[in-house]
């Protein structure tokens, strides 16, 4: 494994191997000693970068991690073992910025880089006539009954810019607007060539569908133009350099992680748009990095703009009083950026609306409460705070969750049924964790399971049985199988376990392509899954479990597993773990914005 990977993974470990690969620069370029004094408190800096890169910072704050007394002597410390330099510099592994942020010198090149290029893109406008925005055309009405229509407002703003930043919660009719938008472009330039991308294969899979249900309504002459099958953005960037398209839709941007958004930008041809769609407020990036919700932060317009949307038909005096008007002095992606708030999933009044809601908003004391107020579409099971485990009630729910599956895998067995209706019942349900470890994570729960199915289904020597759900661990280029990839394994007429998994074929059609076990990559069963592992899924029904304590607990933790349900969800938690998360917000550490 490369260095840097091995790394990432581990900086509890490898930070005095780390060090240790720090001293032998040091003294390579450097003909001053340090003394153990000084070794043991530049130590200590880089651990404490090591440890926030390990959960999703992309620097630190050389202020925040030193007192006032000490802040000026490590800075000069780092600088004198010529382990660091200010700005950019070659032959160095830190650099410290104008903001006195430390950064491991390979992100430091990455927000640099990414920075120029989206400024780049920012900068970049398409000078159209009014009349040349197709909105007549698209949209009966350019306002709806919660004011400003916002899909009309994004389809307006993605065609004079090569930048838009569109962010919406599940329901809110992202994929739709950008199919609106891709009409427009395609109705005033048809050759456009186009590339939709999302981070995961279940991302892309989603989006896939997700524009396949889209296309209804769209102009017959420019229908067949618009890309029903999306490919991961790793796929993409193995295409060529620069990409063969015009315009490049980037679906779940919020787990994109800087390096992967710094590539695909530097992939892109100079004058190609961007279309970045995601939630905000979602989980960012496993990897360092917080992208989308950096540049979705402001909606808000220039005067302008303001002035060109009026003359378009929009209500502009109503789209002031709902943009974020107060960071456009500190942060200038105005015109570029839209937020769509009406989701046609939820009623935010109610069920699993109302707490996603509260959850977002930061309204902890509101979230708990919710959880006393149960309808048809919300259920909760309250741990108690000294719980070891979950009780049996909660472990007879998740089987009986599991219950659709089983019968149709079952079924599938007795040839009265086919792949696809095995693969819609495991969609039906998630069984979502907060951790991987511990009798409330991830392994826990999937032995449950496991056991409760080896009545009927034994497992083989080789530790795989029928029915079996696995998920990808890694890319494999080869296998054309990708990290979060989800499997099913079944028997073939000859006996054999093969490993099944959803793709689309070259005409956009739902298919299914078998495996053999023995060829599979690293893997995980996944009966039972992390809410990180989750985004970019849909469930009808969702069972999120939330252990009594853990660090890891934030609000878009919680905010995304509520958000994977579709029809009904199972909270299973204590009160206060939910109020802790709810009350703790993820902040990342970036100096992306000021560049």
């Amino acid at each position: 494994m490369r260095f840097w990977g091995v790394l990432m993974a581990n900086s509890q470990n490898l930070a005095p191997s780390f060090c240790r690969f720090a001293w032998r620069m040091h003294e390579r370029l450097s003909p001053e000693r340090l003394s153990e004094e000084d070794k043991q408190r530049l130590f200590e800096i880089i651990h404490a970068l090591l440890d926030a890169m390990n959960t999703g910072e992309v620097c630190v704050d050389l202020k925040r991690v030193t007192t006032p007394e000490t802040f000026s002597s490590i800075k000069a410390l780092l600088l004198r073992s010529r382990l660091a330099a200010e700005g950019e510099a070659n032959d160095v592994l830190f650099v410290i910025d104008d903001n006195d942020r430390l950064y491991l010198h390979r992100f430091y090149r990455y927000e640099v880089r990414l920075a120029q290029r989206l400024k780049a893109l920012k900068d970049h406008h398409y000078s159209l006539e009014d009349e040349a925005f197709h909105l007549d055309s698209l949209f009966k009405s350019l306002k709806n009954k919660h004011g400003v229509d916002m899909q009309a407002l994004a389809v307006a703003v993605a065609q004079t810019s090569a930048l838009t930043v569109i962010s919406g919660g599940p329901g809110t009719g992202k994929t739709w607007t950008v199919v609106k938008i891709l009409e427009a472009l395609l109705l005033r330039e048809p050759a456009l060539r186009i590339a939709m991308c999302a981070p995961t294969g279940k991302a892309a899979a989603r989006m896939s569908e997700s524009v396949r249900n889209s296309l209804n309504g769209v102009t017959e002459s420019v229908r067949a133009r618009i890309p029903t099958k999306a490919q991961t953005v790793h796929r993409l960037l193995r295409q060529a350099d620069p990409l063969p398209y015009d315009v490049v839709v980037l679906d779940e941007a919020s787990m994109v992680s800087l390096e992967l958004m710094a590539r695909l930008v530097e992939h892109m041809p100079s004058r190609a748009r961007l279309i970045c769609l995601g939630d905000k407020d979602q989980l960012a990036s496993v990897d360092p990095g917080a992208v989308f919700a950096e540049l979705s932060q402001t909606f808000a317009f220039s005067e302008p703009a303001l002035s060109r949307l009026n003359r378009l038909g929009f209500d502009t005096d109503s789209l002031k009083t709902v943009q974020n008007a107060s960071l456009t002095q500190r942060w200038n992606l105005v015109d570029h950026t839209v937020w769509l708030t009406h989701s046609y999933r939820f009623d935010d009044q109610k069920g699993i609306g109302r707490l996603a809601r509260f959850v977002r908003e930061g309204l902890a004391l509101d979230a708990v409460h919710q959880l006393d107020e149960l309808d048809d579409h919300l259920a909760y099971y309250k741990l108690d705070e000294c719980a070891q485990g979950l009780d049996a009630s909660v472990e007879s729910a998740i089987v009986e969750a599991y219950r659709p599956y089983f019968k149709a895998v079952n079924a599938y067995f007795a040839k009265e049924c086919g792949l696809e209706e095995v693969f819609v019942a495991l969609h039906r349900f998630g069984l979502l964790c907060a951790l991987n470890e511990g009798p409330f994570g991830v392994d826990a729960l999937n032995d449950l399971i496991v056991r409760t199915l080896q009545v009927d289904w034994p497992m083989t020597a080789d530790g795989h049985f029928p029915g079996e759900v696995i998920m990808v661990a890694v890319n494999d280029q080869d296998l054309r199988l990708n990290n979060g990839d989800v499997g099913v394994v079944l028997k073939t007429p000859e006996g054999q376990l093969e490993a099944y998994f959803e793709t689309v074929d070259e005409a956009g059609c739902q298919t299914y392509r078998p495996i053999p076990v023995g060829r599979l990559p690293e893997y995980k069963r996944a009966f039972a899954i992390t809410i990180h592992k989750s985004q970019g899924s849909e469930y009808d029904r969702v069972m999120m479990v939330l252990p009594p304590v853990s660090k890891l607990l934030t609000r878009e933790l919680c905010y995304t597993g509520i958000t994977r349900a579709k029809h009904h969800l199972t909270v299973v938690a204590t009160k206060d773990s939910i109020r802790r998360a709810v009350m703790t917000p993820t902040e990342r550490i970036s100096g992306l914005l000021t560049r």
